[in-house]
């Protein structure tokens, strides 16, 4: 029999030791609710495997380490980019105390080279054979490996609800806030160049899957809210509504998605009221591109501004909570079209939440490839600061301290009182005027440090010569923003542990089918 070990799994939700959540009541609360569904599979496959499993989220409401227990065998981490200087900091803390590390999650899948610096091993991509063969030590260390096809036996909220109680519940019950996150598909058929999911695999989850866990949930936790971390909910949404329509109508829960517009017709978005759905994300991306995911019928630029208006005040009628997903900064916008654009768009719909990202260059997507060809990647610029609101690559359009300028104006426009005011007199659910709180909170923290970089732009030599490429030397700003973010853990790492390494990394290790029991 396979020996037992004691396992810990840790998701960091938060990126810096000073959480910028933890002082706001409620806040903290919203946040954590963004745990990912793999953690918690991983979590669940290994308990099944019958080992001494803890599962933990890290949002920020105390000492990361103190989350789990001190005599662990294996830990598990999953992070985005955004923590992965802390997790890089955790992986040499783990090491001094003999426990092997492991990494997985969107960092792992993005800069595996890079991870495999300071973790024993990396996994790109994760299914319970996998899991089972690295539980039982066949990796060497500095392996990066990935399972041979995506997972399909994700383990049902049934399954996982030790690790949604740690992550979403109070006490062990469900609170107004609370999200159970499950998957009706995964993958997405469509190819944008800046998104990690850019060549994955679309796989419609089995009927009778989502199905159990909605029956699940309606006769445990009836009324919870539902989280779809689908990366796009609405491939085959006739299926999945008729799927949802089997829950009776007074033990629905409301549920949360992101689906393209054009998938969104008149029918369907009244499906979309009778089954309970309280908040959509859209992504619009660029005024310029991406339309066919749109179906405005080929408009663009400010032909597109009143059309799509028009469809998100449609679909308030039916939807109460909306977002819209820009990306600013891509191969194809160019002056102030797009910014001006994005404002006239929010003052026609103030109730459409506007999700405002710098494009970022993550590894393994086309315009990461696509930058490091033409020279135009900040390699210098640690990995942890590719997100916004930090600026990791040479606009094709644009220089720095432009781009800066314009995209401060905007997100001030986005969150000015006159504007704020507006969102806060609609008469929406709680859950949503709550996420309108949390997301204003996090737009104005991220406009004070857009601030400093505009201004640094300005005024500082060595910051407008590194971010046109003439230097490869970090600017002090960034660094003592990690150092803020670190904290103690700023101590394992030093300077050169922070310059990337964003070569090309060799083919992750495909994992053959294990010949041993799980």
């Amino acid at each position: 029999m396979a020996r037992r070990l004691r396992v810990g799994v840790l998701e960091l939700l938060a990126y810096t030791v000073a959480s910028e959540w933890a002082w706001l009541p409620g806040v903290a609360g919203f946040k954590r609710q963004f745990a990912s569904i793999m953690p918690q599979a991983v979590s669940a496959w290994a308990r099944q495997m019958g080992h001494r499993v803890t599962y933990a989220t890290w949002y920020g409401q105390a000492d990361p380490v103190s989350l789990l227990p001190d005599d662990l065998d294996v830990v598990l981490v999953a992070t985005s980019t955004q923590g992965s200087a802390l997790a890089y900091a955790l992986a040499r803390v783990f090491r001094t105390r003999g426990v092997r590390s492991v990494i997985g999650g969107p960092h792992a899948a993005c800069y595996p080279q890079d991870c495999a610096r300071f973790f024993d091993v990396t996994v790109t991509q994760c299914d319970r054979a996998l899991l089972a063969d690295l539980l039982a030590g066949d990796a060497p260390r500095g392996s990066i490996l990935a399972s041979a096809q995506p997972p399909s036996d994700i383990p049902s909220v049934e399954d996982r609800l030790p690790e949604i109680a740690v992550s979403a519940f109070t006490r062990g019950r469900p609170g107004i806030a609370s999200i159970i996150p499950l998957y009706a598909s995964t993958g997405c058929p469509y190819d944008c160049g800046f998104c990690t999911d850019w060549d994955s695999t679309y796989v419609q989850r089995p009927r009778e899957a989502l199905a159990a866990d909605l029956a699940f949930v309606a006769a445990r936790f009836p009324g919870t809210l539902l989280g779809f971390h689908d990366p796009n909910f609405g491939i085959r949404l006739d299926e999945t509504l008729d799927v949802l329509e089997t829950v009776p109508p007074d033990r629905r829960s409301r549920y949360l998605m992101q689906c393209s517009m054009g998938l969104l017709t008149p029918a369907r978005q009244r499906r979309l009221a009778q089954t309970g759905c309280l908040y959509v994300a859209p992504g619009i991306e660029s005024w310029t591109g991406f339309g066919r995911k749109l179906r405005m019928g080929g408009a663009a630029g400010a032909d597109l501004v009143g059309p799509l208006a028009e469809a998100f005040t449609a679909l308030r009628q039916h939807v109460r909570g909306l977002q819209a997903n820009f990306v600013l900064g891509l191969e194809t916008d160019e002056g102030d079209a797009p910014f001006a654009l994005t404002r006239d768009f929010l003052e026609r719909v103030p109730f459409v939440w506007p999700n405002i990202n710098i494009a970022t260059p993550y590894g393994g997507t086309p315009l990461h490839a696509d930058l490091a060809r033409q020279g135009r990647l900040l390699r210098a610029m640690p990995l942890a600061l590719h997100c916004s609101p930090y600026l990791a690559m040479l606009p094709r359009h644009y220089d720095a301290p432009e781009f800066y300028a314009r995209l401060v104006a905007l997100m001030e426009a986005s969150v000015a009182l006159p504007i704020t005011l507006r969102r806060l007199v609609l008469c929406d659910p709680a859950a949503v005027r709550l996420a309108r709180i949390s997301q204003t909170v996090a737009v104005r923290r991220d406009i004070a440090e857009m601030r400093i970089i505009r201004d640094l732009l300005k005024d500082d030599v060595a910051m407008r010569d590194f971010h046109a490429g003439r230097s490869a030397e970090l600017p002090p700003y960034y660094r003592q923003q990690l150092v803020l973010r670190l904290g103690r853990y700023g101590g394992p790492l030093a300077a050169r542990d922070l310059v990337p390494a964003q070569e090309a990394p060799p083919p992750a290790r495909r994992h053959a089918a294990s010949r041993r029991a799980a």
